[in-house]
């Protein structure tokens, strides 16, 4: 039986789980695939490659635009998608030439335009560089505005006319706003105000504001999730703006703070008011010293890298954070742990460590190479007792490092050796995640099982090991 006579109430979820590309091959197998995985594919499009491609979509659609266009759900346009190849690809005296890409801006958009003024399906909208496109093309704003059912909007690159623009989509009930690069003459709250009531998920990307700013924010209760990146905003307002947020992440937030600077932790003194509890935080560990994150945290992912000057900055004996760091963990509580610490640290970080993560089933640690490859090879022998007091049910080890030359010594004698010793001394792990990415190690998952009286790691495929990291990360 051909698949394709399946009912389509039987086809639809298998369709919704195949990517784009697999979808696009289905189609060209047959007319009858054609017509029934046509709706599918056309649902979710994505233009990042050049300008060719953005004029063969266009053209396409407006083939049959009655037929095509109402299909178009989700529409992405990156800033890769305004280019053009000035270059082919050749070989001229044994060296290769790339294709040379080279701008040419907007040189398409009227036919998006046109595409857009019969979307009447549309929900979902990324676009890079906005401000730019309705400086070349100003009927833009307005085809965007007549888009009724947009629930989803993703603008980068915004300035003042992307702002006016936003202000007369007011009738559009927006669930999901993410505004990156403003530069504004007033403030942010006059654009978004409109869509207060319907606000669940918001984003503010490298906002730079001129007068005013998120502090005249009005109360926003229905957001459940919160970023901001590379913005100067006060989690003080941040907790004024969304009350009930549940999952906060705050990238490259660092609060003028730069590693040359001894880590001090803020005064002792506790907020008037906080999050009473965060299901997700992702934050750099320069945030912690922020009073206001005192709440307990289901799922904590702490960075290392990044901050406003890119500075790196890990668990370490050598810059005082270990003590806070314990403190910290101490009040939140966390079951998903995620963070990277320097090697050298001692057992008696380790045992400190275990006392203070009752709660604790899912543990990622990264080990991040300062100096020398033996400092993370000793502490990989001696941690497995190190962490046998911890609840665990998955643990994830990555190591940072340029580790190349000692493939063979990683991958043939200290992974069995380590998988074993885990196995024996952690009664609680169910799974372990391997991954020397710099070595050119494959991520690699196992199951602890019980063979007999013992328990000896079991090597997982890569889905199975995914499927159950995500399940560990959820739970």
């Amino acid at each position: 039986m051909n698949f394709l006579h399946l009912h389509l109430d039987v086809l639809c979820p298998i369709f919704s789980f195949l990517a784009q590309e697999d979808l696009a091959r289905i189609v060209a197998t047959s007319r009858a695939a054609q017509v029934i995985v046509t709706p599918f594919l056309l649902s979710s499009v994505h233009l990042n490659r050049d300008n060719d491609q953005i004029r063969q979509f266009c053209e396409f659609m407006l083939d049959d635009p009655s037929q095509r266009i109402p299909l178009l759900k989700k529409l992405t346009v990156t800033i890769d998608a305004w280019f053009y190849e000035s270059a082919r690809r050749c070989t001229i005296g044994g060296i290769k030439l790339h294709q040379v890409r080279a701008e040419l801006p907007f040189k398409f958009i009227h036919l998006v335009c046109r595409v857009l003024e019969h979307a009447s399906n549309l929900q979902d909208i990324y676009m890079d560089d906005l401000e730019g496109l309705l400086n070349r093309e100003p009927a833009l704003a307005d085809v965007l505005i007549r888009c009724h059912r947009l629930t989803q909007v993703h603008f980068s690159g915004m300035g003042d006319r992307s702002m006016e623009m936003i202000r007369h989509m007011s009738g559009r009930k927006l669930r999901r706003i993410h505004v990156d690069g403003i530069f504004l003459r007033e403030t942010l709250s006059d654009s978004l105000l409109p869509f207060a009531s319907t606000l669940e998920d918001l984003t503010l990307d490298h906002i730079h504001f001129r007068a005013g700013g998120i502090d005249d924010f009005p109360s926003w209760p229905n957001v459940h999730t919160l970023r901001v990146g590379g913005s100067v905003v006060r989690l003080e307002m941040l907790f004024h703006v969304c009350p009930n947020v549940r999952n906060l992440q705050l990238d490259n937030f660092t609060g003028g703070w730069t590693q040359d600077q001894p880590f001090q932790p803020s005064p002792h003194r506790q907020p008037a008011k906080c999050w009473p509890r965060l299901q997700y935080l992702r934050c750099h560990i320069n945030n912690l010293r922020n009073p206001l994150l005192v709440c307990p945290v289901h799922r904590l992912e702490l960075t290392y890298k990044g901050g406003r000057w890119g500075e790196e900055y890990m668990i370490s004996a050598s810059n005082g954070t270990t003590q806070f760091f314990l403190d910290f963990l101490r009040r939140a509580d966390p079951s998903v742990l995620s963070f990277t610490l320097d090697p050298t640290l001692n057992e008696r970080f380790y045992a400190a460590f275990a006392r203070t993560v009752p709660s604790l089933r899912f543990l990622h640690m990264n080990f991040a190479e300062p100096r020398n490859i033996e400092h993370t090879f000793d502490t990989l022998a001696r941690l497995p007792p190190l962490l046998g007091r911890l609840p665990i049910t998955y643990l994830s080890l990555h190591c940072e490092g340029e580790y190349a030359y000692f493939f063979e010594f990683i991958n043939r004698q200290l992974q069995p050796i380590l998988l074993c010793e885990i196995a024996r001394l952690t009664p609680s792990v169910r799974y372990v995640e391997l991954h020397w990415p710099l070595a050119g190690h494959k991520c690699s998952w196992w199951e602890i099982k019980e063979v007999g009286s013992r328990k000896v790691p079991v090597g997982l495929s890569e889905d199975m090991g995914r499927s159950m990291r995500e399940f560990w990360l959820s739970a």
